[in-house]
């Protein structure tokens, strides 16, 4: 007959279980460093920083899956700050929220678009370029709809559009925010008509509709086309700030009284 496998102690089996369920209780957080963005130029900046802030938004709703640092040691934003640097070590001390936390880089755009395939799958909503509101619009359909935000700028080497669309994973198109309705002769006023009836008419269903409690007043995405003209800081347009919004289904809008 075989040999009975020899048993193993208790003490062992407590330690095992302990390990296993202390495994099984830390979270894997991914983290993209986004300060490489702090150098490109103010377009590609927004662009990039815009869409992997709505998918940190998706992504970190039920729970921290995805850091985004770009308030970094020597970084260019708010003077200079550190504070995503200071706040990942703070939370990660023994006893604190994230002290049993894995955290593992991502190198890539594209590797981040496939690490994260759960949501990306639902594909992108184009913005235009040529109608900057557009890009407000981007940030609420992300929201509600699921979708991340690309500028649409085909044949752009190296744009975004160009890497996850054209290129690299090829995400669907769900949404194309090109061709809105003018209204009174502006396209921006046809642009957030359009996107009132999508997203707050009460005649869309709740799980299609914004958050009413919810909005996002923000520069869109003409702050980025004079960002170089102007000498902007890369936080100008504080679109990193996005993720929060696009978690809470928010609505995206940059209308004034003063017209």
């Amino acid at each position: 007959p075989s040999p009975r496998p020899m048993a193993l102690p208790l003490r062992h089996c407590a330690l095992l279980c302990l390990s296993v369920c202390q495994a099984l209780a830390a979270p894997i957080i991914y983290v993209y460093d986004l300060s490489y963005t702090n150098s490109l130029p103010s377009v590609d900046r927004f662009e990039h920083v815009h869409t992997v802030a709505a998918l940190a938004g998706l992504v970190n709703r039920e729970g921290p899956r995805l850091f985004t640092p770009l308030l970094v040691p020597g970084g260019a934003v708010d003077g200079g700050s550190d504070a995503d640097t200071f706040w990942q070590k703070y939370i990660t001390k023994p006893g604190e929220w994230l002290a049993s936390a894995v955290w593992t880089n991502v190198s890539s755009l594209e590797d981040l678009v496939s690490t994260f395939s759960d949501v990306t799958r639902n594909g992108v909503v184009l913005y235009d370029p040529f109608v900057p509101a557009t890009s407000n619009l981007a940030s609420t359909a992300a929201g509600v709809e699921g979708v991340l935000p690309v500028c649409h700028r085909p044949g752009v080497n190296g744009s975004v559009y160009q890497r996850l669309v054209d290129g690299g994973p090829r995400l669907r198109v769900a949404l194309n925010l090109s061709d809105l309705p003018t209204v009174a002769g502006s396209k921006k006023v046809g642009a957030y008509r359009w996107a009132r009836e999508r997203w707050l008419s009460p005649r869309v269903s709740k799980e299609h509709r914004a958050n009413p409690a919810k909005v996002g007043y923000y520069a869109d995405y003409w702050a980025a086309l004079q960002g170089d003209r102007i000498h902007a800081a890369p936080g100008l347009t504080e679109v990193s700030n996005h993720d929060y919004f696009i978690a809470h289904r928010a609505f995206f809008f940059d209308l004034s009284i003063r017209g």
